[in-house]
This record gives C-alpha cells, structure tokens and sequence, in this order.
C-alpha cells in the first residue's frame, strides 16, 4: 500500500508540475499573474514531494535496503533536472526568425 500512495503522490506532483508550468500559460493565458501561480503551488508541491519519498523509502527498504535512499534521491532528482528541459522544447517555436518556416539561402 505504501508503494501505490507514494507512486499516487509522485504523479499528482508531476501534475501539478504540469499544470502550472505548461497548461498555465497556454490555456489559461496567465501571463503577468504566472508567478505567483507558481509560488502558491510551492508548498504543495514540496510537501507531496517529501511524502512520497518518504513512503517510497518504507516501500522499498526490504528489497533495497540502505540503497533505497540514494537510489530515489537520484530518481527524484534526475526528474528534476530533465522535466524543464521536455517542457522548454515544446514551448519554444520551430523558427523565431522566420515565419512560417521560411529560410534564408546563403
């Protein structure tokens, strides 16, 4: 059972995460407000992300043992890092110089 809670409270981070960094702004088209969405989600966010390593590492002890500690930190923090990174690319345009996809011949 705490294995399912922490993996239920890991995705309802990530969609959060989502929502507030993605759907935020293209959808709702908050653009001068954007920040303070962010920063009202924060505590949220970092309490569900610590309950859900918590219960992960009750979860997973008896197969890891003391492992389970670096091997979610690095999970959790390797999520960290490349969710940014999926999310800029499908924010950025395909040509920000060239409409329409025109190029230039050289």
């Amino acid at each position: 059972m705490p294995l399912y809670l922490g993996l239920l409270g890991t995705g309802l981070n990530l969609a959060i995460m989502f929502y507030t960094s993605m759907l935020a702004w293209t959808v709702r088209r908050v653009d001068e407000k954007w920040e303070w969405l962010n920063i009202t989600a924060l505590p949220y966010l970092t309490l569900l992300g610590l309950v859900s390593f918590c219960l992960l590492c009750f979860a997973l002890w008896p197969i890891w043992g003391f492992l389970t500690l670096p091997l979610l930190f690095t999970l959790f923090m390797a999520g960290l890092v490349v969710y940014p990174h999926i999310m800029i690319e499908k924010l950025r345009p395909q040509n920000e110089f060239f409409p329409h996809g025109l190029s230039v011949v050289v």
